[in-house]
């Protein structure tokens, strides 16, 4: 199995710019890119997330906080990297709020985007690789 470091940034709202859509660790030049740099070793992956969460960080113009940084493995961050795979059916989408297409979400707008968006980082948290000692994610 491999891991990835899959990096969940926090945008001051409106996120027009969808700053807050999931990426990934490549290196601390590129801390939240699409494609991420896989570890062969999970401690290896916690390793460098830990690092990350101590390091200084400094927040872009459209961001109100240091971003959180979880492990997830390889299956995961492909899942989110593909858009779930092209399938628009693996998003809940009788949850999103949208009701544009005779009631019913019309998976283009801003609120289905926010919604695909949420969906995404709440699977990245569920889904996350933790320390088997002392827990931590």
């Amino acid at each position: 199995m491999r891991y990835a470091i899959a990096v969940l940034r926090h945008a001051k709202q409106p996120d027009i710019k969808c700053l807050e859509m999931p990426q990934f660790y490549r290196s601390m030049k590129e801390i939240a890119v699409p494609r991420a740099l896989l570890f062969e070793d999970l401690s290896k992956a916690l390793q460098i997330k830990n690092e990350l969460d101590i390091s200084p960080y400094i927040a872009e113009g459209d961001e109100y906080t240091k971003p959180d940084f979880y492990v997830v493995n390889h299956v995961v961050a492909d899942y989110i990297r593909t858009a779930r795979f092209g399938n628009e059916e693996a998003y809940e989408w009788k949850r999103c709020f949208c009701e544009k297409n005779n009631g019913a979400p019309c998976r283009e707008c801003f609120i289905c985007m926010r919604f695909r968006i949420l969906s995404d980082r709440r699977f990245i948290i569920t889904h996350r690789e933790v320390e088997k000692e002392g827990v931590k994610a």
